[in-house]
């Protein structure tokens, strides 16, 4: 036991020895390599060239960049490699020493700068107050110098394409106080990527390179060597997509409802209202994640949306305008164009109504009614033969429809664009538009297509078909005949169904409607495919000039 003691207390001795004797031997390197050395001497020998500093930028990650300020702001591994021949001894005299780390404030470093700096807390971005590790001085006088930093530089960031937008930012280092005939510096490696690299989440890294670059400045003789790193980087867009084009792209969208939307319905101005309102409050709550300034893509297409919508609300205005004429003939050119030739195109499966034809058949049946009223006057007729000879006459022709004449038995209001039709029992039916009717069946009809007998019996009952002065009747005088009240404009309260507004029957104006109403519905399928069509074309127009979906 004794002898184990003994010879763990003699290593230990030992130990203690050489570990003295090294820092004996370091102590007296560091006095005897700085004895009478001036650290502010730049260690170019005579006869000799520049300190030749390798440079080395290892970039870990990017912090911030600001458009509204215009800067960029990383953090690095900054190296830096020279030789100092005035700071070189034998390790053989001071027991093997190789290497010793002295303070940067103690020997000469390179004030190696950053040209485009604008850290208010770091004014200079490098030399000594920026680097401050020590430096690793090697027998050979070979100095390595490696610093982590952080750098805050001028970037130019253009934000047209946003947020689509690719960015360049440079950083420029090099000597302040020394021109190339004293200090020329190298790039260590094309790449200054490493494996250590922080991906940033609002930005991508496509490039990093470094290029050294020789400049002749106004203020002196001789050129400058400097080393710039180019950051290129890619805003990711998905975040901005999702929060900012897809709900702008929904808003816009609902214009098209408007085109759908039934013009009786009364709601098209007002949704076309909520859809402007809906755009200009959409924009107030996103505009913190907009670029303060310029104009970049995503403004100009808020822009156009804004556009679009008013011009629906224009176009809106004037389809209502459309659908609710009836005193106005449509001007010639204008029919042909918007009911023949837009309709057709729109409107393949329809075919335009033959107005010459509904005129003749009215015609005929006013002929027919005219005749039954004249017997009926005369007393040729009984009162069960006058309803028969009504009847037939507005019998539908089995061999072309099974539906009665819409534009026999409607009544058109004045100054609107709804109709009433007559119930079998007399009653209105309601508002109908036109496009309805044309395609329901007529409540008055009967199974075999015509008119059903209480019709007529209560349309001969009412007061229109005797004579509106009872003392007409008195004094002898001539009873007015059916077709003489048809001709004339009727109340509603003298008809079965009763009212109180006056009807306009006129066959002129009941196909001036028809032909506004019609125009309505083709602008309306027009400006529906205009407006899909123009959405579209605006998307890709403005965001497809991006850089990022060139082909080329």
């Amino acid at each position: 036991m004794s002898l184990l003691q003994g010879v763990l207390l003699i290593i230990g001795m030992l130990h203690s020895t050489v570990e003295g004797a090294w820092e004996v031997n370091e102590t007296r390197l560091h006095k005897e390599l700085f004895k009478g050395y001036n650290k502010h001497t730049h260690p170019r020998l005579p006869g000799t060239g520049p300190v030749t500093v390798t440079f080395d930028f290892q970039l870990i990650r990017i912090l911030d960049v600001s458009a509204r300020s215009q800067y960029i702001t990383t953090y690095a591994w900054v190296n830096q490699f020279w030789k100092n021949n005035l700071l070189t001894w034998d390790p053989k005299e001071y027991g093997g020493v190789e290497e010793i780390h002295v303070s940067p404030e103690d020997i000469w470093v390179p004030d190696t700068l950053l040209y485009n700096n604008i850290d208010e807390e770091e004014r200079i971005g490098g030399g000594r107050t920026t680097y401050t590790t020590n430096v690793a001085v090697q027998s050979d006088g070979r100095n390595t110098w490696l610093n982590p930093a952080m750098f805050k530089s001028i970037c130019s960031v253009d934000i047209t394409n946003f947020p689509f937008d690719d960015q360049e930012c440079l950083l420029k280092f090099g000597s302040w106080a020394f021109d190339k005939s004293k200090i020329d510096l190298a790039v260590k490696n094309g790449s200054t990527l490493n494996s250590y690299y922080i991906q940033n989440g609002e930005w991508k890294m496509l490039n990093l390179s470094v290029k050294r670059n020789a400049l002749k400045y106004q203020c002196c003789p001789h050129e400058f060597v400097d080393i710039t790193v180019r950051v290129h980087i890619r805003r990711e867009s998905l975040d901005y997509i999702l929060k900012l084009i897809i709900p702008c792209s929904l808003i816009s969208s609902m214009i098209f409802l408007g085109f759908v939307l039934p013009p009786e319905s009364g709601e098209r101005i007002g949704l076309s209202i909520t859809v402007l309102l809906a755009m200009t409050v959409f924009q107030q709550l996103s505009s913190e994640l907009m670029p303060s300034y310029g104009f970049p893509l995503l403004g100009q297409f808020y822009f156009a949306i804004m556009l679009e919508i008013g011009a629906s609300l224009a176009v809106t205005t004037l389809i209502l305008n459309f659908y609710h004429r009836n005193r106005r003939r449509m001007p010639k050119t204008m029919r042909k164009v918007i009911l023949q030739w837009v309709g057709r195109l729109l409107f393949p499966c329809k075919k335009p109504k033959n107005w010459n034809e509904i005129k003749l058949s009215r015609q005929a049946i006013r002929r027919k009614v005219t005749n039954c009223s004249d017997l009926e006057a005369k007393g040729g007729l009984s009162s069960s033969e006058s309803v028969s000879c009504g009847e037939d006459d507005y019998q539908c022709p089995k061999e072309k429809s099974t539906r009665c004449d819409q534009h026999v038995h409607t009544w058109v209001m004045q100054e609107s664009g709804a109709v009433q039709t007559l119930s079998p029992n007399g009653a209105r039916s309601g508002n109908r538009s036109f496009c309805n009717l044309a395609t329901s069946p007529t409540n008055a009809c009967n199974q075999n297509g015509g008119l059903t007998k209480d019709w007529f019996k209560k349309l001969k009952k009412n007061r229109n078909f005797r004579s509106r002065d009872k003392k007409s009747g008195r004094t002898g005088k001539k009873r007015p005949s059916s077709a003489t009240l048809l001709n004339r404009p009727l109340a509603m309260d003298s008809l079965p169904f009763g009212g109180n507004h006056m009807l306009d029957w006129t066959e002129e104006k009941l196909k001036n409607q028809k032909e506004w109403i019609k125009a309505a519905r083709v602008l309306d399928r027009l400006f529906l495919i205009i407006s899909i069509i123009v959405s579209i074309v605006t998307l890709l127009t403005i965001f497809l000039r991006a850089p990022r979906f060139r082909l080329y």
